[in-house]
């Protein structure tokens, strides 16, 4: 038997481990630990598909919670390391033109390195379409 004690805190005179059951609305959890996203670069066209489900399907567990994967909201929304070409060749959409320092490298699809290119600040004008962006991801997540 593991000794969970290093984990547990004592709260209203309860001693709660990682181990402990927890609810939260509707959701009764068998234990407090949280699996996070973590597979997201493995998707294919930025979908998640059966390997994904098989990754988090040996990590469930009765009654645990699992934050699986997303898609982005939209094309030019994508934001980790390796993505340096947005839609049509624009420049990354940032709050600042400021660049990234130069002595930092991207590593390329090709394997070589080369410069993070310059963003663009985002116009108040789009503001209204990254909203909408984000109103449609929600009717999308409702809906699946």
């Amino acid at each position: 038997m593991a000794d969970n004690s290093s984990n547990s805190t004592t709260q209203g005179g309860n001693n709660t481990t990682l181990f402990s059951p927890y609810k939260i609305a509707n959701f009764n959890f068998s234990h407090r630990v949280v699996l996070a996203p973590m597979t997201r670069c493995r998707a294919l066209n930025e979908i998640p598909n059966e390997a994904h489900a098989e990754y988090y399907g040996q990590r469930s567990s009765p009654g645990g919670f699992l934050i699986t994967e997303g898609t982005s909201i939209s094309p030019t929304a994508q934001g980790w390391r390796d993505l340096v070409y947005q839609p049509g060749g624009a420049a990354p959409i940032s709050s600042t033109t400021k660049p990234l320092s130069k002595r930092w490298r991207v590593l390329l699809p090709d394997g070589s390195y080369g410069a993070y290119p310059e963003p663009r600040a985002l116009t108040t004008s789009e503001i209204p379409e990254i909203v909408q962006h984000y109103r449609q991801s929600a009717i999308n997540a409702i809906r699946a």
